[in-house]
């Protein structure tokens, strides 16, 4: 390396703080939200986080877990305000991040019934995704959005061919920690690209076992949550009518009736 390049490249040390709170799958969102901003609040109480403040030494990165949060509260326009603020000048550190950003913007522009601009950031997600694919093959997680982007474009073919990929590179039958994470987006693409019985499947596997979820904050899927994620909800609907008990006569009429209303939902 020359001596001009050395010159050029300044590094620092920089604090990177992570914080967990215990139980918080099981909180009502409301307790969720509040719990989070206590969290801040003490956080932005610190003298370490006033000083840096001060300094304008600080960099705040939106993350799915606090999009996530917005979007099961259905208040999507100051995540989106944000999301479309990092991206306008994206980090090169943050890698393929920068793509899984992109792709809950498009999901937060869904909630918010902006799907022009939906589908036009998922189809920046997915060039951004790609071209960090071919770099990391085995990165699961990079699969995953993948397979979720697809499926917000309606590619029903590439969405269960990532899916695929996935569970491939981290089988549930030998990794218990990861492996069930393409399982759920499996679930999740099954439910939006009408595959009732492959998103029943994979959704009565998940809530017989403990796992950390695929999406923001690992959270899990429960029946509470597939009661507000927009995305799952699907499931929730195909769920409940198959545990329902109709008489023989009416089973095959009332099953045909409540699939086609969950297939057409959220369209």
């Amino acid at each position: 390396m020359s001596t001009e390049v050395k010159k050029e490249i300044q590094l620092e040390i920089g604090h990177v703080l992570f914080i967990d709170i215990v139980g918080y799958s099981k909180l009502s969102v409301k307790d969720q939200h509040a719990a989070v901003e206590q969290l801040n609040q003490i956080v932005r109480a610190s003298e370490q986080f006033q000083r840096a403040d001060s300094a304008g030494r600080l960099l705040k990165v939106a993350t799915g877990d606090e999009v996530y949060q917005a979007i099961l509260e259905r208040r999507p326009l100051p995540a989106i305000s944000r999301l479309q603020e990092i991206l306008a000048k994206p980090d090169p550190a943050l890698g393929f991040y920068n793509g899984e950003l992109r792709f809950w913007l498009g999901w937060a522009q869904k909630v918010a019934g902006d799907h022009a601009a939906a589908k036009e950031s998922w189809r920046q997600a997915r060039s951004e995704l790609e071209s960090f694919l071919r770099e990391q093959p085995e990165n699961y997680q990079l699969i995953e959005d993948l397979a979720l982007t697809n499926m917000g474009l309606g590619d029903k073919a590439a969405a269960f061919s990532f899916v695929e990929k996935a569970m491939a590179v981290v089988p549930i039958e030998k990794d218990a920690v990861d492996g069930p994470s393409p399982t759920e987006v499996l679930a999740r693409v099954s439910a939006q690209m009408g595959e009732p019985d492959r998103a029943i499947a994979a959704l009565q596997k998940l809530l017989s076992i403990p796992y950390e979820g695929a999406l923001a904050g690992g959270i899990p899927l429960t029946p509470a949550l597939l009661r507000l994620d927009p995305c799952s909800i699907r499931c929730e609907m195909i769920r409940a009518s198959r545990n329902s008990s109709p008489q023989p006569h009416q089973r095959q009429r009332a099953n045909k009736a409540t699939r086609r209303s969950a297939v057409s939902s959220l369209s």
